[in-house]
C-alpha cells in the first residue's frame, strides 16, 4: 500500500502543530521576542538559552501530547522569561515555587497517564505504593535537573547553583510537589468515579420499568 506525500504529512502531530492553542502560541512568541531582545542587547549567552528554549518548545508541540507540550512550554517560558529576563531567581521563593509547581505538574501528568494502563494497575495496587512511585519520580527528575545545573556551572558561563542548601531546598520542593500531585490524583479519580455512578443508576431505570 502506498501513500502520497500529503497524506504522510497529515499526521496527528502535524495537525497539532498547525492548530497550536493560544497559550502555547503566546509562550513561543514570548520566547522568540526574548531571544531577539537579548541578541539586540548583545547578551549572547542568554540569547542561546532562549533559542534552545524555542527549539525545545517547537519539538514539544510537534511530537508530544497536548498536555505534555503545554507543561514543557510553560516551564521554559517561566524559566527564561520570568526567571532570567525578569530576574525572578533573585526573588525569594521563586525557584522553590517553580520546582514545586512544575515537578508536581509533571508527576500528575505521568501518574494519570500510567493509571490508564491495566499492566500498571496490576503492579501498583495501593495508594501508598503510588505515593512512593510519585516521590521517586519527582525526586529523580529533580536530581537530573540539579546535575544539569552542576554541568552548566562547570562551563563557567552561568552560576546556576548557589550551594548545597539551594540544591537540597530544590529537591525538597520537588518531593513536596510530587506528593501533592499524587494526592491530587487520588482526589481527581475519586471525584471522577462519583460522577459516573449517578449516570449508571439512571441508565438502569428504564430496564427496571420494563420488568
Amino acid at each position: 500500500m502506498t501513500f502520497s506525500l500529503s497524506r504522510k504529512l497529515d499526521t496527528p502531530s502535524h495537525r497539532r502543530f498547525k492548530r497550536t492553542p493560544g497559550l502555547r502560541f503566546v509562550c513561543v512568541i514570548g520566547l522568540i521576542l526574548t531571544a531577539a531582545w537579548w541578541a539586540a542587547n548583545q547578551h549572547y549567552a542568554h540569547f542561546v538559552v532562549a533559542v534552545v528554549a524555542v527549539f525545545l518548545s517547537l519539538i514539544g508541540v510537534w511530537l508530544a501530547s497536548r498536555a505534555l507540550s503545554l507543561w514543557l512550554i510553560c516551564t521554559l517560558t517561566i524559566h527564561v522569561g520570568g526567571g532570567m529576563a525578569l530576574d525572578g531567581y533573585a526573588r525569594p521563593y521563586f525557584d522553590i515555587g517553580l520546582h514545586f509547581g512544575f515537578i508536581g505538574w509533571l508527576t500528575f501528568l505521568t501518574i494519570t497517564a500510567l493509571n490508564r494502563r491495566e499492566q500498571w494497575q496490576a503492579l501498583v495496587s495501593s495508594r501508598s505504593q503510588l505515593l512512593a512511585v510519585g516521590l521517586l519520580f519527582g525526586l529523580g527528575v529533580g536530581a537530573a535537573w540539579e546535575i544539569f545545573e552542576y554541568l552548566i556551572d562547570l562551563t563557567g558561563v552561568y552560576q546556576a547553583q548557589q550551594g548545597l542548601s539551594d540544591t537540597m531546598t530544590d529537591l525538597l520542593a520537588d518531593g513536596a510537589g510530587s506528593a501533592a500531585a499524587v494526592i491530587s490524583t487520588f482526589v481527581w479519580q475519586s471525584s471522577a468515579r462519583s460522577d459516573t455512578q449517578p449516570k449508571l443508576r439512571l441508565r438502569s431505570l428504564p430496564n427496571s420499568k420494563l420488568e
